[in-house]
């Protein structure tokens, strides 16, 4: 009995252990674009946690203020929700999801299909910090921390990109 209560308590506390990545299939800037029915540059504002009206899951709502729209509706403020967030008490965490801080300038790529709520596509894969290079140029970066591909490899924090170049790419995409 005694052995069983320490294997279970045991359990317990590596449990938390166990989910430190999040399995994805790879998308490419490309296939984000194409999958995305919203992409814009926008400021990072409020952030708010609440309970799922639905499931009872901790949901963090990040109010973003649109600076450039390059495919989607042009709206000057958008919301996006995602899974995880600290309320009281209780913190939900996803592994390999995206982290917007208020005040940060990003370029995300998001799906809304005309909700009031948009959501992130593919976890970090979908957002870009935007920040000022070492050269004084505008740069975009993506970091990947916590999402695994199906082999299990851990998919890396990316080259920062020019945002000009990122730039360029939605906007001959949106053309096509």
């Amino acid at each position: 009995m005694r052995a069983q209560s320490s294997v279970l308590t045991l359990a317990t506390v590596a449990l938390p252990l166990v989910a430190l990545a999040t399995t994805v299939v790879p998308l490419s800037r490309a296939e984000l674009a194409a999958r995305a029915d919203t992409i814009v540059r926008a400021k990072v504002g409020p952030r708010t946690t609440v309970r799922s009206e639905k499931s009872g899951r901790i949901l963090t709502r990040s109010s973003l203020t649109v600076l450039t729209t390059y495919k989607g509706e042009h709206r000057a403020q958008r919301e996006l929700e995602q899974m995880g967030g600290t309320l009281g008490g209780a913190t939900l965490v996803v592994p390999g999801d995206a982290t917007l801080a208020e005040g940060e300038e990003v370029v995300v790529y998001m799906t809304c299909a005309g909700k009031q709520r948009c959501h992130l596509l593919g976890l970090a894969m979908g957002k870009f910090g935007v920040r000022t290079g070492p050269d004084g140029r505008r740069i975009a970066v993506r970091e990947l921390k916590g999402l695994n591909t199906q082999g299990g490899n851990a998919l890396d924090s990316e080259p920062a990109l020019l945002l000009e170049e990122l730039e360029r790419e939605l906007v001959k995409g949106a053309k096509q």
